[in-house]
């Protein structure tokens, strides 16, 4: 074998110096990789020549006059690819002495970072791709650490080191990261609001459409074993910005291509909750109960349609409870629904169930979002969801995380000025006051009198609850509540005009019907390829439909 060369000895020294640098240094927390590179990298300018010289010069000094340069955004983003071509030069490499970070070749440290990636290229090439097992013989769920990401992490800390690595070796992570991991720089940034990270990402090619592959869940496998498993839940960045209502991030997404109307599913049978809101749990308890003897090929059909359809004003509007960014939301709400509104996002938020964006509003007794919509004029104040509930009946259905710190009367009054009926039906027959059931708190006692003072009927099915929250708040809201029922009492046995009384069978069977209405509309508008189906909703062969009538249909149109 012919000796080396005196330059072939020097670059093979120091590339294992440098590589067995890197992975000693490398800190062992399992924190996720692409996040990592969203979070550290903040490119700076490059080092100036005099800083260069005095490195050559005095190579003991520290870097620190560089880490206090600004930092700013990557503008524009260095060719990764040109770097990479570096690697298969036979240029001869300037090497000073001695060599530090700051004048090792930009070849040397490119062979580094290409090492360290064909070194983990299984974990590469599976990503979030593959399941993940781990074997811990004493552990806790949620202390098991995985491994995969490692990799990244490593090669973002070494580029973590100096300005100049940052340089050569951050338009590598995240081209990389863009090919092998499907921009999941883009999406984790999105996630935990970090704008620069999103800014760079998008320099650097991510597409801003696509889909989230950066979640998981963990499932317990054979003896002292912890699988992590892949989840898509189909959200775009622009999905996770408007979630954490970060209006700066939308606005980027947004002037870089992001359809605002792209529509993903939320699934409600199985796997991450997080995104299900009250109305939407609602509805799909009731399609369970009246799909249950439809075959299994149709309704799993029939749930992809009615689980589809939420776009980003849906995840803009919905309240959470617990949550990362739940600190930033609540003052932000308005700024990022006004945003998704004006750039032409649809107002109906969910389109399996026609959730629209005021029903949204009310249930959240949000105000200030509800006065936006009912004056852009672009909004009804009656529009009615998949089973005709009104924007009143989301307000006395629901039970945002607000009772007891907002005043809902306000909305009411202000619904009641835009013209909104206080004794509408729903497909079950139940207008707003007949909704207060099972609640008996002041604040719906200050619900049941406005929705009197709007001319609301008290039907005796009403008098127990409104008697209820009579007992339960008490002062003047007890003795208005008692005229109510007394009137309710009157009329009841004839002293006055009979009201039309439906029994609460009667109102399940017509809230029945009214779910299979709609399912036969997302069946027929699947199978039409979304023609006009109205008329079929007036015929008689659809509206005098009995139970046994749709489940005959069913069975028939499956068979």
């Amino acid at each position: 074998m012919a000796p080396l060369s005196d330059d072939e000895v020097l670059e093979s020294t120091v590339h294992n110096a440098s590589f067995n640098a890197t992975l000693d240094a490398t800190n062992a927390s399992d924190s996720s990789t692409t996040e990592a590179m969203a979070s550290h990298f903040s490119p700076t300018p490059p080092s100036s020549p005099e800083i260069l010289r005095a490195r050559i010069r005095n190579p003991t000094t520290s870097d620190s006059t560089e880490s206090k340069a600004p930092q700013g955004l990557l503008s524009p983003p260095k060719d990764s690819s040109n770097l990479r071509s570096k690697r298969n030069s036979k240029e001869s490499l300037p090497i000073v002495f001695p060599v530090t970070l700051a004048t090792l070749p930009e070849k040397i440290i490119l062979h580094i970072v290409d090492s360290v990636f064909e070194r983990y290229d299984t974990d590469v090439r599976a990503g979030y791709n593959e399941d993940e097992v781990v074997y811990e013989p004493h552990f806790e769920v949620t202390e098991v650490k995985f491994h995969r990401f490692d990799v990244w992490r490593d090669i973002a800390h070494l580029a973590s080191t100096c300005k100049r690595l940052n340089e050569i070796i951050t338009p590598i992570l995240y081209t990389e990261d863009i090919e092998q991991n499907d921009s999941s720089c883009l999406l984790l940034s999105a996630k935990r609001r970090n704008l620069p990270g999103i800014q760079q990402s998008l320099l650097y090619g991510a597409d801003v459409n696509t889909e989230d592959c950066t979640e998981f869940q963990l499932e317990d496998g054979d003896y002292h074993c912890v699988t992590r498993v892949p989840v898509i839940v189909g959200l775009t960045s622009l999905h996770w910005s408007a979630y954490c209502r970060h209006s700066a991030a939308l606005q980027l997404l947004l002037d870089h291509g992001a359809d605002v109307n792209l529509e993903t599913s939320i699934a409600t049978s199985w796997g991450d909750r997080r995104f299900v809101t009250r109305p939407l749990a609602n509805f799909f308890w009731k399609f369970d109960e009246e799909s249950f003897d439809i075959p299994l090929g149709a309704r799993y059909l029939l749930r992809n349609e009615v689980e589809a359809g939420a776009n980003a004003l849906y995840f803009a509007l919905m309240e959470v409870k617990d949550s990362p960014c739940s600190d930033n939301r609540h003052e932000a709400r308005v700024a990022a629904t006004k945003l998704l509104i004006e750039a032409g996002a649809s107002l109906i938020t969910h389109r399996g169930t026609d959730l629209h964006a005021l029903h949204q509003a009310c249930s959240n007794w949000d105000l200030e979002t509800a006065r936006i919509l009912l004056e852009s004029k672009l909004v009804k104040h009656d529009v009615r969801d998949a089973l005709g509930n009104t924007p009143l009946h989301y307000l006395v259905m629901e039970n945002p995380s607000s009772v007891g710190h907002t005043d809902p009367v306000p909305l009411i009054q202000l619904l009641e000025k835009h013209g909104a009926d206080a004794n509408a039906r729903n497909a079950a027959g139940c207008s707003p006051l007949q909704c207060i059931t099972d609640k008996s708190t002041l604040c719906y006692a200050n619900i049941a009198i406005a929705l009197l003072d709007m001319g609301a009927h008290v039907s005796p099915d009403t008098v127990s609850s409104l008697q209820r929250i009579g007992v339960a708040v008490g002062g003047e809201a007890k003795l208005k509540l008692e005229t109510a029922v007394a009137a309710a009492n009157r009329k009841a046995c004839g002293i006055d005009e009979p009201s039309d009384i439906l029994l609460p069978e009667e109102r399940r069977e017509n809230e029945r019907l009214a779910v299979h209405a709609w399912m036969y509309k997302r069946w027929v508008l699947r199978r039409d390829g979304g023609n006009d189906i109205e008329e079929m909703f007036v015929g008689e062969g659809t509206k005098n439909r009995t139970l046994n009538d749709w489940n005959a249909f069913w069975r028939s149109t499956v068979a």
